[in-house]
């Protein structure tokens, strides 16, 4: 009896005092340890194999540090989304954007500004948890556009006998987003899918003597009253954004168009565009697409035409905001 009080003393006394050594080495302390051990191991091979990967955030390994790459590319044009301080996104067919603020952003459909030069200002007005809302505004000029056509003798555009006047036009719109978050996935901050609607009014100013005719043909007819200052224009579109997968984003669009303050009856033309947005790094992207239009123009028939759209991203994703709770922003 003497000796198993002592033997069982020992033990408590070495697992007392070396803890670590005495329960790797002697039982039930052993048998537990060895377990723990092998389960290490067993998840340091599991992460090898996956790359470290990390399952509730596959775009940030495990152990590394925030991911500040955009996640915002959803976010298209269309939105009332305003891009975010020094990031933005430059665009060959579709504006390009630069943010001023998280409140303002300044905007340029660049591939057009050698036949209409345009500048154009984003203001968010509301970002709530359900609903974003802004306007945009812009300025532009068909001068150059119309001396191009004119000079060129397209004149299924504008008659070349006739002068180009001084024109600059000006575009309020008001445009309302509703994004769609998963709310069974581990990223909720970044919607699947957006849904927007506009309303806008486009105005063209002539400053000089002006004789210009209607231009009878699909896309720019739906506007022409406005690109040769004969008029205005309302436009009002809606538009789906929707993330396919990590890398594929879909965008479709339709538009209908009403004259103002015209004598062409042209009733109410309408397009629709649908541009597919992949993304080769997360940096650019390529979208190709189609626009359909319909109208009564001098060839009433549908026309679709192809369009393609190249796009540059730079900036980081912003980090949280000490406001970020606070509803409604801006």
């Amino acid at each position: 009896m003497r000796h198993t009080i002592l033997i069982i003393s020992i033990l408590l006394l070495s697992n007392i005092f070396c803890p670590n050594h005495a329960s790797s080495q002697i039982w039930p302390f052993g048998q537990r340890s060895r377990q723990v051990e092998r389960a290490t191991r067993d998840l340091e091979e599991r992460r090898q194999q996956a790359g470290e990967a990390n399952v509730f955030n596959e775009e940030q390994p495990m152990g590394v540090s925030h991911n500040r790459e955009r996640n915002d590319h959803i976010w298209s044009h269309n939105t009332a989304y305003n891009t975010r301080l020094n990031t933005g996104n430059i665009n060959l067919t579709t504006p390009s954007r630069f943010g001023l603020s998280n409140r303002y952003e300044i905007r340029s459909t660049v591939g057009l500004s050698y036949w209409i030069p345009n500048i154009g200002v984003k203001r968010g007005l509301y970002a709530g948890e359900n609903w974003i809302i802004a306007t945009n505004h812009s300025i532009f000029s068909t001068t150059p556009g119309l001396n191009y056509a004119k000079n060129n003798n397209h004149t299924s555009i504008i008659d070349t006998t006739k002068s180009v006047p001084s024109i600059v036009g000006i575009k309020n719109e008001l445009v309302i987003s509703r994004p769609f978050i998963d709310n069974y996935s581990c990223n909720e901050t970044s919607p699947w899918m957006i849904l927007s609607a506009g309303a806008g009014y486009t105005h063209g100013f002539s400053f000089e003597d002006n004789n210009l005719e209607h231009i009878d043909k699909h896309i720019l007819g739906s506007r022409s009253e406005a690109l040769i200052a004969k008029g205005g224009v309302l436009a009002v579109r809606l538009n789906a954004d929707i993330q396919l997968n990590r890398n594929l984003f879909l965008s479709s669009s339709i538009k209908g168009f009403k004259t103002i303050n015209s004598s062409d009856n042209i009733g109410i033309p309408v397009e629709h565009k649908t541009l597919l947005n992949y993304f080769i790094t997360n940096n650019f992207s390529i979208a190709p697409g189609y626009i359909i239009s319909f109208g009564d123009f001098n060839n009433s028939t549908p026309a679709i035409f192809p369009f393609i759209d190249l796009s540059i991203y730079f900036g980081k994703k912003p980090g949280v905001s000490k406001d970020i709770f606070k509803k409604p922003s801006f």
